[in-house]
Parts: C-alpha cells; sequence; structure tokens
C-alpha cells in the first residue's frame, strides 16, 4: 500500500491479487477530515446562489479551501472529525458549547446578485494533521 500525496488530496494506491470468490479489501484510515454542504435549489427560474469550492491546497498542519459565493450571504457547513480543528481563518466555527459542530461562512458585501472569491484556511494540530495519514504495510 502507497500513499500518493499531492496539494489537493491522498490517494491510497494498492496492488493485489483477485481471486475466484469474494475479494475483501479494507483501508483503516485516522486522522480523517471532510466538509460538508447541503446546497438549497434556488427558486424555478433563478439563478444558482450556492457555495462553490473553487480549489483546496493541503499542508501537513493546514488546508485552504478557495470559495466562491454570493456576496453577502452566510453558509453553513458540517465538519467531519471537527476535533482536529485548532483554528479558522475567514469563516467562524460554530460551537455547541464547548464542542465544534460546523462552519460559518460570511461572505461580506451586499450585491445579492454577484458572486465573489474568498478563502477559509483551516489550522490542524501537528498530531493530528488530517494530510499526515499514516498507513500500515
Amino acid at each position: 500500500m502507497h500513499v500518493e500525496r499531492n496539494a489537493e488530496d491522498q490517494h491510497v494506491t494498492v496492488r493485489f491479487a483477485v481471486y475466484g470468490g469474494p475479494n475483501t479489501l479494507r483501508i483503516h484510515v485516522r486522522n480523517d477530515f471532510g466538509l460538508a454542504f447541503s446546497p438549497d435549489l434556488p427558486p424555478l427560474g433563478e439563478p444558482s446562489q450556492g457555495l462553490r469550492i473553487v480549489s483546496e491546497t493541503w499542508r501537513p498542519t493546514s488546508l485552504t479551501v478557495n470559495i466562491s459565493g454570493i456576496s453577502g450571504r452566510i453558509y453553513d457547513l458540517s465538519i467531519l472529525n471537527p476535533h482536529q480543528v485548532t483554528s479558522v481563518d475567514g469563516a467562524e466555527l460554530v460551537r455547541h458549547g464547548a464542542e465544534i459542530t460546523g462552519l460559518r461562512i460570511r461572505l461580506p458585501g451586499t450585491d445579492s446578485s454577484s458572486y465573489i472569491t474568498g478563502k477559509v484556511v483551516f489550522h490542524f494540530s501537528a498530531v493530528s494533521s488530517a494530510f499526515q495519514k499514516e498507513t500500515s504495510p
């Protein structure tokens, strides 16, 4: 098993023989991190107003996400394994008590018809960095 890393993400490459009958491959992942966004459909005949994730760049202890969305809008996202996040720039961590439950992005401006760009940077602790996932042979 080999992990191929690039600026956007990581992929596991595995080669194994497949024989007749059932074959199973299990890959265990630690420190997985992800974002989820459930956009609402625009009213019939209206243009989209959804958040767009334009690109992402991973570093050993951070993730930079370039976004595009409607000026003046607020977008709420879910975070998979939010305990790994130590801080965020360009957005607000939503908390329920001491626990992080999501992410709120507020795009500046008041022109509700134009898309603008933005950037959100997630900072991870060095120990639980989502980019430094371990694999076992």
